[in-house]
């Protein structure tokens, strides 16, 4: 498997991966005060959400996304944003396809994005997870983030899922 900087001719490959995701698990988010208390919680039956990812920026003008491949399958991307206001990188999407995850694809694209912010001078990378996706949160806690802040206005919380919250994790290089 080679990871390599997106070209223009990858655009169609990405859009065709399969965007769903399967939980049991997820992080309860409660406000005490000016506090948050997250506790891991089961779910009663098995959370399939499909999501309808795209890239923020096809260009890559304002973005760097890696992929990953294999024989030309694509397995899996990064997409990343430098921000300038607080020398972070910013992972906007991080994608493994379902049939090879557990096989370190996702470390390896997170090792490469760590390697990009050390090269762009970055202070630390940033990521913001949807509490409901466990499986994510716990990957970038095992490779290193620490949950560092809440958004309780990122979802409209209407629906099934009424308590969504986005979980910001930061990897500092200190």
């Amino acid at each position: 498997m080679i990871i390599r900087e997106m070209v223009a001719d990858d655009i169609d490959n990405i859009k065709r991966l399969d965007y769903s995701l399967k939980s049991n698990k997820y992080y309860k988010v409660s406000k005490e005060g000016s506090s948050y208390k997250l506790e891991i919680k089961e779910l009663g039956e098995s959370h399939e959400e499909k999501y309808s990812i795209k890239l923020m920026d096809e260009k890559g003008k304002y973005t760097k996304t890696f992929l990953i491949e294999e024989n030309e399958r694509i397995f899996g991307y990064i997409e990343m944003l430098c921000t300038q206001h607080n020398n972070l990188l910013q992972i906007i999407n991080l994608w493994v396809e379902e049939d090879v995850r557990q096989r370190n694809i996702g470390r390896k694209l997170v090792k490469s994005a760590k390697g990009f912010a050390r090269f762009n001078k970055a202070r630390g990378i940033i990521v913001q997870v949807e509490n409901y996706n466990y499986p994510a949160i716990k990957f970038f806690i095992k490779e290193g983030f620490n949950i560092c802040g809440l958004n309780e206005a990122a979802y409209d919380n209407k629906g099934l899922l009424n308590d969504r919250v986005e979980i910001d994790l930061l990897f500092d290089f200190k």
